[in-house]
Protein backbone atom coordinates (compact mmCIF):
# COMPACT_ATOMS: atom_id res chain seq x y z
CA UNK A 1 0.00 0.00 0.00
CA UNK A 2 1.44 3.44 -0.89
CA UNK A 3 1.01 6.20 1.54
CA UNK A 4 0.83 9.95 0.53
CA UNK A 5 4.08 11.75 2.00
CA UNK A 6 1.38 14.30 3.50
CA UNK A 7 -0.10 11.06 5.86
CA UNK A 8 0.83 10.52 9.21
CA UNK A 9 1.08 6.98 8.44
CA UNK A 10 4.09 6.93 5.94
CA UNK A 11 6.36 8.75 8.82
CA UNK A 12 5.70 6.62 11.60
CA UNK A 13 5.70 3.19 9.48
CA UNK A 14 9.39 4.54 7.51
CA UNK A 15 10.80 5.25 10.72
CA UNK A 16 9.99 2.14 12.52
CA UNK A 17 12.54 0.40 9.91
CA UNK A 18 15.30 3.04 9.46
CA UNK A 19 17.13 2.23 12.61
CA UNK A 20 17.61 -1.36 11.91
CA UNK A 21 18.72 -0.19 8.38
CA UNK A 22 20.85 2.30 10.16
CA UNK A 23 22.26 -0.58 12.55
CA UNK A 24 22.82 -2.73 9.49
CA UNK A 25 24.93 -0.40 7.21
CA UNK A 26 27.26 0.34 10.06
CA UNK A 27 27.17 4.31 9.27
CA UNK A 28 26.74 5.35 13.27
CA UNK A 29 24.47 7.72 15.01
CA UNK A 30 23.61 11.10 13.91
CA UNK A 31 26.34 12.86 16.02
CA UNK A 32 29.41 13.83 13.75
CA UNK A 33 31.72 10.89 14.13
CA UNK A 34 35.41 10.47 12.62
CA UNK A 35 34.80 9.02 9.54
CA UNK A 36 31.23 9.14 10.06
CA UNK A 37 28.25 11.22 8.09
CA UNK A 38 27.56 14.31 8.34
CA UNK A 39 26.26 15.44 11.16
CA UNK A 40 22.37 17.00 12.57
CA UNK A 41 23.41 20.58 12.45
CA UNK A 42 22.90 19.97 8.85
CA UNK A 43 19.38 19.43 8.52
CA UNK A 44 17.54 21.88 6.63
CA UNK A 45 15.74 23.92 9.66
CA UNK A 46 12.30 24.24 6.97
CA UNK A 47 10.81 22.90 3.79
CA UNK A 48 10.01 26.32 2.91
CA UNK A 49 13.06 28.55 2.24
CA UNK A 50 12.74 31.63 0.69
CA UNK A 51 15.17 30.95 -1.78
CA UNK A 52 16.73 28.04 -3.54
CA UNK A 53 19.90 26.72 -2.69
CA UNK A 54 22.95 24.99 -4.73
CA UNK A 55 23.74 25.24 -8.09
CA UNK A 56 20.38 28.01 -8.63
CA UNK A 57 20.88 29.88 -5.79
CA UNK A 58 20.64 33.63 -6.52
CA UNK A 59 17.37 32.95 -8.46
CA UNK A 60 14.65 35.24 -7.82
CA UNK A 61 12.32 35.24 -10.56
CA UNK A 62 9.45 38.04 -10.70
CA UNK A 63 10.82 39.22 -7.47
CA UNK A 64 10.15 43.09 -7.37
CA UNK A 65 7.75 43.49 -10.35
CA UNK A 66 4.02 43.24 -10.59
CA UNK A 67 1.85 40.63 -9.22
CA UNK A 68 -0.56 39.15 -11.24
CA UNK A 69 -3.34 36.51 -11.04
CA UNK A 70 -4.69 34.05 -13.85
CA UNK A 71 -7.63 31.91 -14.21
CA UNK A 72 -7.39 31.07 -18.05
CA UNK A 73 -5.23 29.19 -20.27
CA UNK A 74 -5.23 32.51 -22.21
CA UNK A 75 -3.99 34.50 -19.39
CA UNK A 76 -1.51 32.43 -18.55
CA UNK A 77 0.03 32.07 -21.65
CA UNK A 78 -0.07 35.91 -22.25
CA UNK A 79 1.28 36.46 -18.23
CA UNK A 80 4.60 34.40 -18.82
CA UNK A 81 5.26 35.78 -22.21
CA UNK A 82 3.72 39.40 -23.51
CA UNK A 83 6.11 39.66 -26.23
CA UNK A 84 8.12 37.36 -28.22
CA UNK A 85 10.14 37.91 -31.97
CA UNK A 86 11.05 34.56 -34.25
CA UNK A 87 10.20 32.19 -31.83
CA UNK A 88 11.80 33.75 -28.52
CA UNK A 89 10.38 35.53 -25.52
CA UNK A 90 11.37 38.93 -25.80
CA UNK A 91 8.89 39.84 -22.44
CA UNK A 92 12.29 40.25 -19.77
CA UNK A 93 9.68 42.52 -17.13
CA UNK A 94 9.49 41.26 -14.01
CA UNK A 95 6.47 39.57 -12.76
CA UNK A 96 5.13 36.76 -10.35
CA UNK A 97 1.89 35.14 -11.86
CA UNK A 98 -0.63 33.86 -9.14
CA UNK A 99 -2.61 30.56 -9.95
CA UNK A 100 -5.16 29.54 -7.37
CA UNK A 101 -7.16 27.38 -9.33
CA UNK A 102 -6.53 24.08 -11.83
CA UNK A 103 -5.73 25.65 -15.55
CA UNK A 104 -6.71 22.84 -17.79
CA UNK A 105 -5.24 23.71 -21.37
CA UNK A 106 -5.84 20.61 -23.19
CA UNK A 107 -6.64 20.37 -26.88
CA UNK A 108 -7.82 16.96 -27.30
CA UNK A 109 -8.29 15.21 -30.72
CA UNK A 110 -9.09 11.18 -31.21
CA UNK A 111 -6.09 9.60 -33.28
CA UNK A 112 -5.72 6.25 -34.42
CA UNK A 113 -6.11 2.54 -32.38
CA UNK A 114 -2.77 1.42 -30.54
CA UNK A 115 -0.90 -1.21 -32.70
CA UNK A 116 0.36 -3.25 -30.04
CA UNK A 117 -0.03 -3.38 -25.87
CA UNK A 118 1.21 -4.96 -22.79
CA UNK A 119 -0.37 -8.89 -22.16
CA UNK A 120 -3.77 -8.99 -21.49
CA UNK A 121 -4.17 -5.24 -21.79
CA UNK A 122 -7.03 -4.44 -24.52
CA UNK A 123 -6.40 -2.04 -27.47
CA UNK A 124 -8.19 0.80 -28.17
CA UNK A 125 -8.16 4.37 -30.02
CA UNK A 126 -5.83 6.83 -28.47
CA UNK A 127 -7.09 10.41 -27.24
CA UNK A 128 -4.22 12.68 -27.43
CA UNK A 129 -3.84 16.17 -26.53
CA UNK A 130 -2.90 18.14 -29.51
CA UNK A 131 -1.20 21.46 -27.32
CA UNK A 132 1.07 18.92 -24.71
CA UNK A 133 4.04 18.42 -27.06
CA UNK A 134 4.46 22.52 -28.01
CA UNK A 135 4.73 23.84 -23.98
CA UNK A 136 3.99 27.36 -22.98
CA UNK A 137 7.03 30.01 -23.98
CA UNK A 138 8.24 31.32 -20.50
CA UNK A 139 10.06 34.86 -20.39
CA UNK A 140 12.98 35.85 -18.40
CA UNK A 141 12.57 36.97 -15.28
CA UNK A 142 9.21 35.45 -13.97
CA UNK A 143 7.62 33.40 -10.81
CA UNK A 144 5.06 31.32 -11.31
CA UNK A 145 3.57 30.65 -7.99
CA UNK A 146 0.50 28.34 -7.26
CA UNK A 147 -1.59 29.49 -4.22
CA UNK A 148 -2.34 26.84 -1.76
CA UNK A 149 -2.72 23.66 -2.04
CA UNK A 150 -5.15 22.90 -4.85
CA UNK A 151 -2.89 25.25 -7.37
CA UNK A 152 -2.85 23.01 -10.69
CA UNK A 153 -1.64 23.53 -14.37
CA UNK A 154 -2.79 20.30 -16.43
CA UNK A 155 -2.40 19.43 -20.24
CA UNK A 156 0.89 21.67 -21.27
CA UNK A 157 4.18 22.33 -19.96
CA UNK A 158 6.21 24.91 -19.16
CA UNK A 159 9.18 25.60 -21.57
CA UNK A 160 12.44 27.64 -21.21
CA UNK A 161 14.43 28.14 -24.40
CA UNK A 162 16.42 31.00 -26.58
CA UNK A 163 18.61 32.56 -23.77
CA UNK A 164 15.52 32.49 -20.88
CA UNK A 165 16.87 32.90 -17.46
CA UNK A 166 16.03 33.54 -14.02
CA UNK A 167 13.11 31.80 -13.61
CA UNK A 168 10.70 30.30 -10.94
CA UNK A 169 8.04 27.84 -10.66
CA UNK A 170 6.53 26.51 -7.47
CA UNK A 171 3.58 25.04 -5.76
CA UNK A 172 1.79 23.81 -8.43
CA UNK A 173 0.74 20.13 -10.08
CA UNK A 174 1.63 19.69 -13.28
CA UNK A 175 -0.63 16.81 -14.50
CA UNK A 176 -2.04 14.91 -17.43
CA UNK A 177 0.18 15.76 -20.30
CA UNK A 178 -0.28 13.45 -22.59
CA UNK A 179 0.15 10.29 -20.98
CA UNK A 180 -0.15 7.27 -22.37
CA UNK A 181 2.43 8.64 -25.64
CA UNK A 182 5.69 8.20 -25.54
CA UNK A 183 6.46 11.47 -27.41
CA UNK A 184 4.50 13.60 -26.20
CA UNK A 185 4.95 16.84 -24.32
CA UNK A 186 6.85 17.46 -21.24
CA UNK A 187 5.80 18.93 -18.03
CA UNK A 188 9.34 21.36 -17.77
CA UNK A 189 11.79 21.77 -20.67
CA UNK A 190 14.72 23.72 -19.78
CA UNK A 191 17.03 24.00 -23.40
CA UNK A 192 19.59 26.94 -23.64
CA UNK A 193 18.46 28.52 -20.54
CA UNK A 194 20.03 29.67 -16.86
CA UNK A 195 19.06 30.38 -13.72
CA UNK A 196 15.92 28.03 -12.82
CA UNK A 197 14.23 27.10 -9.66
CA UNK A 198 11.50 24.45 -9.89
CA UNK A 199 10.57 24.17 -6.53
CA UNK A 200 7.54 22.33 -4.50
CA UNK A 201 5.85 20.56 -7.31
CA UNK A 202 3.75 17.35 -7.96
CA UNK A 203 4.48 15.78 -11.57
CA UNK A 204 2.14 13.03 -12.35
CA UNK A 205 0.73 11.22 -15.63
CA UNK A 206 3.17 12.49 -18.16
CA UNK A 207 4.28 11.42 -21.54
CA UNK A 208 7.03 11.90 -21.86
CA UNK A 209 9.11 13.76 -19.24
CA UNK A 210 8.52 15.09 -15.83
CA UNK A 211 11.75 17.54 -16.38
CA UNK A 212 14.25 17.50 -19.49
CA UNK A 213 17.23 19.96 -19.81
CA UNK A 214 18.75 20.43 -22.89
CA UNK A 215 18.67 19.26 -26.30
CA UNK A 216 18.55 15.93 -28.26
CA UNK A 217 22.54 16.24 -29.05
CA UNK A 218 23.27 16.67 -25.75
CA UNK A 219 23.60 20.23 -26.01
CA UNK A 220 21.42 22.94 -24.75
CA UNK A 221 22.64 24.92 -22.03
CA UNK A 222 21.01 24.27 -18.53
CA UNK A 223 22.92 26.53 -16.12
CA UNK A 224 22.16 27.15 -12.89
CA UNK A 225 19.57 25.17 -12.19
CA UNK A 226 17.82 23.72 -8.98
CA UNK A 227 15.00 21.02 -8.63
CA UNK A 228 13.92 21.19 -4.87
CA UNK A 229 11.29 19.25 -2.51
CA UNK A 230 9.05 18.04 -5.81
CA UNK A 231 7.04 15.03 -5.96
CA UNK A 232 7.17 12.66 -9.33
CA UNK A 233 4.40 10.34 -9.11
CA UNK A 234 5.16 7.62 -11.91
CA UNK A 235 2.36 5.86 -11.06
CA UNK A 236 0.69 5.19 -14.92
CA UNK A 237 -2.17 3.17 -17.09
CA UNK A 238 0.20 3.29 -19.21
CA UNK A 239 3.32 1.59 -18.71
CA UNK A 240 6.11 1.27 -20.94
CA UNK A 241 7.43 -2.00 -19.23
CA UNK A 242 3.85 -3.19 -18.54
CA UNK A 243 4.23 -2.50 -14.48
CA UNK A 244 2.08 0.30 -13.68
CA UNK A 245 5.55 2.48 -13.83
CA UNK A 246 6.95 5.70 -15.55
CA UNK A 247 9.70 4.83 -17.68
CA UNK A 248 12.34 7.64 -18.05
CA UNK A 249 10.37 10.54 -16.09
CA UNK A 250 13.65 12.75 -16.18
CA UNK A 251 16.29 13.39 -18.23
CA UNK A 252 19.49 15.69 -17.88
CA UNK A 253 21.13 15.85 -20.84
CA UNK A 254 22.67 19.37 -21.04
CA UNK A 255 25.51 21.61 -20.32
CA UNK A 256 26.03 23.63 -16.74
CA UNK A 257 25.38 23.04 -13.17
CA UNK A 258 22.06 20.97 -11.49
CA UNK A 259 21.08 20.50 -8.20
CA UNK A 260 18.23 17.94 -7.28
CA UNK A 261 17.41 18.01 -3.62
CA UNK A 262 15.09 16.76 -1.42
CA UNK A 263 13.07 15.01 -4.06
CA UNK A 264 10.46 12.43 -3.80
CA UNK A 265 10.69 9.81 -6.79
CA UNK A 266 8.46 6.79 -6.69
CA UNK A 267 6.80 4.02 -8.99
CA UNK A 268 9.32 4.27 -11.66
CA UNK A 269 10.80 1.65 -14.03
CA UNK A 270 14.20 3.61 -14.72
CA UNK A 271 16.19 7.10 -16.14
CA UNK A 272 15.20 8.91 -12.52
CA UNK A 273 17.13 10.87 -13.71
CA UNK A 274 19.48 10.17 -16.72
CA UNK A 275 22.49 12.45 -16.22
CA UNK A 276 24.59 13.15 -20.14
CA UNK A 277 26.34 16.22 -21.80
CA UNK A 278 28.51 18.59 -19.91
CA UNK A 279 27.38 18.81 -16.92
CA UNK A 280 28.18 18.82 -13.11
CA UNK A 281 25.03 17.82 -11.09
CA UNK A 282 24.86 17.11 -7.33
CA UNK A 283 22.05 14.77 -6.36
CA UNK A 284 21.46 14.89 -2.66
CA UNK A 285 19.29 14.12 0.06
CA UNK A 286 16.21 12.70 -2.22
CA UNK A 287 13.83 9.61 -1.69
CA UNK A 288 14.02 6.72 -4.45
CA UNK A 289 11.25 4.38 -3.24
CA UNK A 290 9.90 1.64 -5.43
CA UNK A 291 11.47 1.53 -8.75
CA UNK A 292 11.04 -1.35 -10.95
CA UNK A 293 14.70 -0.95 -12.42
CA UNK A 294 16.93 1.63 -12.05
CA UNK A 295 17.11 5.17 -10.46
CA UNK A 296 20.42 7.57 -12.02
CA UNK A 297 21.36 6.66 -15.26
CA UNK A 298 24.94 8.48 -16.16
CA UNK A 299 26.57 8.38 -19.31
CA UNK A 300 28.85 10.50 -21.30
CA UNK A 301 32.47 11.23 -20.83
CA UNK A 302 32.25 15.05 -19.29
CA UNK A 303 29.24 13.96 -16.72
CA UNK A 304 29.73 14.48 -13.21
CA UNK A 305 27.43 13.25 -10.61
CA UNK A 306 28.09 13.86 -7.06
CA UNK A 307 25.55 11.70 -5.20
CA UNK A 308 25.16 12.15 -1.36
CA UNK A 309 22.71 11.54 1.43
CA UNK A 310 19.98 9.73 -0.39
CA UNK A 311 17.79 6.81 0.31
CA UNK A 312 17.01 4.24 -2.11
CA UNK A 313 13.89 2.12 -0.86
CA UNK A 314 13.22 -0.86 -3.24
CA UNK A 315 15.05 0.08 -6.22
CA UNK A 316 17.12 -2.88 -7.55
CA UNK A 317 19.57 -0.94 -9.33
CA UNK A 318 20.47 2.90 -7.31
CA UNK A 319 23.30 4.00 -10.10
CA UNK A 320 23.77 2.47 -13.42
CA UNK A 321 26.45 2.97 -15.73
CA UNK A 322 25.85 3.37 -19.55
CA UNK A 323 27.96 1.93 -22.25
CA UNK A 324 30.27 5.47 -22.01
CA UNK A 325 29.27 5.85 -18.49
CA UNK A 326 29.96 9.25 -16.64
CA UNK A 327 31.88 10.03 -13.64
CA UNK A 328 30.00 9.09 -9.83
CA UNK A 329 31.33 9.97 -6.99
CA UNK A 330 28.45 8.34 -3.85
CA UNK A 331 28.99 6.19 -0.90
CA UNK A 332 27.14 3.52 0.51
CA UNK A 333 29.62 3.68 3.53
CA UNK A 334 32.64 5.49 4.68
CA UNK A 335 35.69 4.70 4.77
CA UNK A 336 39.34 6.16 5.22
CA UNK A 337 40.03 6.94 1.80
CA UNK A 338 36.61 8.68 1.39
CA UNK A 339 36.93 10.59 4.19
CA UNK A 340 40.03 11.84 3.11
CA UNK A 341 39.41 12.98 -0.20
CA UNK A 342 36.06 14.34 0.41
CA UNK A 343 37.77 16.82 2.92
CA UNK A 344 39.92 17.81 0.76
CA UNK A 345 37.52 18.74 -1.68
CA UNK A 346 34.76 19.89 0.43
CA UNK A 347 36.11 20.56 3.56
CA UNK A 348 33.60 17.83 5.18
CA UNK A 349 33.07 14.36 4.74
CA UNK A 350 30.92 13.07 1.70
CA UNK A 351 27.59 11.94 3.06
CA UNK A 352 26.63 7.79 2.90
CA UNK A 353 23.43 6.79 0.62
CA UNK A 354 21.64 4.30 2.38
CA UNK A 355 19.73 1.52 -0.44
CA UNK A 356 17.23 -1.11 1.26
CA UNK A 357 17.07 -3.62 0.60
CA UNK A 358 21.24 -3.60 -0.28
CA UNK A 359 21.18 -3.94 -4.08
CA UNK A 360 22.69 -6.82 -6.20
CA UNK A 361 24.57 -4.55 -8.31
CA UNK A 362 24.93 -1.06 -7.17
CA UNK A 363 27.01 1.18 -9.36
CA UNK A 364 28.49 3.39 -6.83
CA UNK A 365 31.95 4.67 -7.49
CA UNK A 366 34.56 6.98 -5.69
CA UNK A 367 35.43 8.92 -8.82
CA UNK A 368 37.88 12.11 -8.17
CA UNK A 369 37.13 13.55 -10.99
CA UNK A 370 33.52 14.54 -9.03
CA UNK A 371 35.43 15.72 -6.37
CA UNK A 372 37.92 17.70 -8.18
CA UNK A 373 34.58 19.13 -10.75
CA UNK A 374 32.70 19.87 -7.11
CA UNK A 375 35.75 21.70 -5.62
CA UNK A 376 36.15 23.95 -8.34
CA UNK A 377 32.20 24.98 -8.32
CA UNK A 378 31.51 28.49 -7.22
CA UNK A 379 31.14 28.54 -3.53
CA UNK A 380 28.21 27.77 -1.62
CA UNK A 381 26.49 25.74 -5.16
CA UNK A 382 27.39 22.32 -3.58
CA UNK A 383 24.74 21.73 -0.84
CA UNK A 384 25.97 20.37 2.43
CA UNK A 385 23.46 17.18 3.12
CA UNK A 386 22.03 16.26 6.15
CA UNK A 387 22.13 12.20 7.11
CA UNK A 388 20.50 9.75 4.37
CA UNK A 389 18.84 7.43 7.42
CA UNK A 390 16.46 11.34 7.82
CA UNK A 391 15.12 11.84 4.24
CA UNK A 392 12.39 9.69 4.07
CA UNK A 393 10.70 11.55 7.63
CA UNK A 394 12.08 14.98 6.58
CA UNK A 395 10.17 14.45 2.71
CA UNK A 396 7.12 13.68 4.23
CA UNK A 397 6.50 16.51 6.41
CA UNK A 398 7.39 19.08 3.12
CA UNK A 399 7.29 17.84 -0.21
CA UNK A 400 5.10 18.81 -2.68
CA UNK A 401 2.65 21.10 -3.52
CA UNK A 402 0.50 22.70 0.03
CA UNK A 403 3.61 23.57 1.71
CA UNK A 404 4.61 26.73 1.70
CA UNK A 405 4.13 28.95 4.45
Amino acid sequence: MKHSPHSTVAPMKRAAGLAAVWVLTGCGGGLPVAGGDVGEAALPASATASGPVGAGAGVTGGAGGATVRVGTPAQLKYELCRNASAGACTDTTPRTIEIATTIDLGDYAEGPAAAEGCDGKQLFDVRYNAAAARGMTVGSNKTVLGIGANAAVKGQGFLLRNGVSNVVIRNLSITDIDEGLAFGGDAVTIADASGVWIDHNRFARVGRRFIVTGTGDHGGAAADVTISWNEFDGHSAWPARCDDTHDGPLLFHGTGRLTFANNWLHDFSGRGPRIEGDALVQVVNNHFQDGSWHAIDTAGGGTRVLVEGNYFEDVPVPVLHGPAAGSVHGLLAQTDAGTSACNAALGRNCAVNIATPAPAADGFTADAAVLAAAKAAPPGSIVRPYPARKVPAVLSAGVGVGHLR
